[in-house]
């Protein structure tokens, strides 16, 4: 119905094929997984990254605020390289048909473009969501103002690192009226925090 959100928890692979190769100890990869709804990249999120492993186990839980009926989920797993390009892992669509049900999906999903070898798998958990406010009738009227306050974010990932004391952020908010920017404001920026 319409406001309902999508939960999204990406569980665990198995199976990767190895990325990265050492003389010492054989081929590991460091996996990270994206989740995308389909044509829609501004609906995306990726998980931590897991060094040195084929069978990584994530248990990261993503909640999209919006999901419209027939929505597909994108699914790609990739080996982390720090200052060159992820190299792809493997790839899977959910339909949207296996998850918009009673119960959602939860279970083993296996890998496309995945290399040769044992059969990879990716482990997901996806749920709709109800609105979490019931549809009402609107209350605006012309000559209507709206007040907007921002209260806090928390989660947010450190875009600034340091040496000393790992990674923060300076974090700001903007808040624009859709395809309206001359109605848009921007709070004071707080130094060196994620919360």
């Amino acid at each position: 119905q319409p406001g309902s959100r999508l939960s999204v928890t990406i569980l665990s692979a198995k199976g990767l094929r190895a990325a990265d190769w050492s003389f010492m100890g054989g081929g590991k990869s460091d996996p990270f997984c994206r989740c995308e709804i389909q044509d829609n990249p501004e609906f995306m999120f990726e998980t931590i990254y897991i060094e040195k492993t084929l069978q990584p186990v994530w248990n990261e839980e993503h909640e999209f605020p919006c999901y419209t009926r027939g929505d597909n989920l994108d699914f790609q797993v990739f080996d982390y390289d720090k200052g060159s390009a992820a190299d792809l892992l493997g790839k899977i669509t959910l339909a949207g048909r296996d998850f918009d049900r009673d119960g959602g999906f939860e279970g083993e999903l296996k890998l496309l473009q995945c290399g040769r070898g044992p059969q990879a798998t990716l482990k997901v958990k996806v749920e709709v969501l109800p609105p979490l406010m019931p549809d009402a009738p609107p209350i605006s009227e012309p000559g209507s103002r709206l007040q907007v306050t921002i209260l806090s974010a928390k989660g947010l990932r450190a875009a600034d690192w340091s040496l000393m004391g790992g990674g923060k952020s300076d974090p700001f908010c903007r808040c624009e009226i859709r395809g309206k920017p001359e109605f848009m404001f921007e709070t004071l920026h707080i130094e060196k925090t994620l919360e």
